[in-house]
């Protein structure tokens, strides 16, 4: 199988503060911060399989109609430093980043969120073959503390093959 073949698979899981969703990539992922070869930067590539769909995350209230819409999206970049080599010849560096973005129904960035090249994330964890994601319910604009309904399901798809109701997290 090639990365390109690569098929993530998704979980979800909530609590009475977040959604937790974990992408799992059928081979180890680059760490963030990792760093990685010249040739590989340069074409913009981090050297991991390609970063998982956009899911979209439905938020509802029963009995309210209606619900609230988002697309969360993780990408993998690569970040360039410059740095000189040991013969004092410029030369840059290439490390892989994370970054998590929020989107609404209209498209507009509800946040973002970024991994790696000096920074920390609270919503974004990568690790061996995972990439975790931690959303608090409040950035969705709902009283976390009701009666919520929360599905995912695959972002960009015409057919929205993959309907996953997000159940609360059992004690």
């Amino acid at each position: 199988m090639r990365k390109e073949d690569i098929v993530w698979k998704i979980q979800g899981i909530r609590d009475e503060a977040f959604v937790y969703v974990r992408f799992e990539a059928a081979s180890p992922i680059p760490a963030a911060g990792s760093k990685v070869r010249p040739e590989i930067g340069k074409a913009g590539r981090s050297g991991g399989p390609a970063p998982p769909q956009p899911m979209r995350i439905k938020v509802s209230m029963p009995p309210l109609e209606g619900q609230k819409e988002y697309v969360i999206s993780v990408s993998a970049l690569v970040a360039t430093t410059d740095a000189t080599d040991s013969k004092g010849k410029p030369a840059n560096t290439y490390a892989v980043t994370y970054s998590l973005f929020v989107k609404n129904a209209g498209g507009d960035e509800v946040f973002e969120s970024t991994l790696g090249d000096g920074s920390s994330s609270k919503m974004l964890s990568v690790h061996d073959r995972f990439i975790d994601v931690r959303i608090p319910l409040a950035a969705f604009a709902v009283d976390p503390t009701a009666q919520l309904k929360v599905d995912l399901e695959e972002g960009d798809s015409v057919q929205r093959v993959l309907p996953y109701q997000v159940e609360p997290f059992g004690r």
